[in-house]
């Protein structure tokens, strides 16, 4: 009798897990979720202090570090950064973006520092790395898979303009979300307003770009 309530038990838990699966992967579903993860993220990066354009790295007294692992920039942990170069009075500007590969030995970051040397251990500590490319904390990945999904509902042997025209209207409202929130600014600075980490971030016209011009281009044939 046992062997039989259990064995009803798991044929539910298995009817459960495949419906599960089958709604999970939906093209909608697929495109919601990514949708989803791309907002969260713009919230995060979201700032509100007025951009500085009159700031210049002092090249004289400057390091580079380059990575110690290879994969994408996951996470970079900015007011913790900025916490600690406001301690050490130093500048950390990346030569990459968060969601860029990077290799063992790349050239990652240049930091310039008025008083010793800081350890590189102490920097890189704030970075994280993986060796998947994840939409969480990525903005840029988010837009381009959602718009990969569009350039396969166009292509001729699956014709399904249906998805193309859901991946228009989600990518319509990133962009959205992108204007009214993004700003150009590449300076991150202290409680004393002074710049301590530079990170180089894609413009809204860039944003735009992604979204769309694969789309335009194989869209027209």
């Amino acid at each position: 009798t046992l062997a039989i309530i259990v064995a009803f038990i798991c044929v539910g838990m298995f009817v459960f897990l495949i419906h599960h699966m089958t709604e999970w992967i939906k093209v909608g579903n697929v495109i919601s979720t990514i949708t989803k993860e791309t907002l969260s993220s713009i919230e995060d990066k979201k700032r509100t202090d007025d951009p500085e354009e009159d700031f210049s790295l002092d090249n004289k007294n400057t390091i580079e570090i380059k990575s110690r692992h290879e994969g994408y920039i996951q996470d970079i942990s900015l007011e913790e950064m900025i916490d600690f170069a406001e301690k050490k009075q130093i500048v950390i500007a990346f030569n990459k973006d968060q969601g860029d590969y990077v290799d063992v030995d790349t050239p990652l970051l240049t930091v310039s520092s008025a008083g010793p040397s800081v350890h590189q251990d102490e920097i890189l500590k704030y970075i994280t790395f993986n060796t998947d490319h994840e939409s969480k904390n990525d903005i840029e990945f988010g837009i381009q898979k959602i718009a990969e999904i569009a350039l396969r509902g166009i292509a001729p042997g699956k014709n399904d303009p249906e998805t193309a025209i859901a991946c228009i209207e989600h990518l319509a409202q990133i962009l959205t979300k992108i204007g009214k929130s993004h700003s150009p600014s590449p300076y991150h600075r202290d409680r004393k307003n002074q710049v301590r980490i530079v990170l180089p971030k894609p413009t809204f016209t860039d944003y735009l770009y992604e979204s769309f011009y694969q789309n335009r281009h194989y869209g027209k044939e």
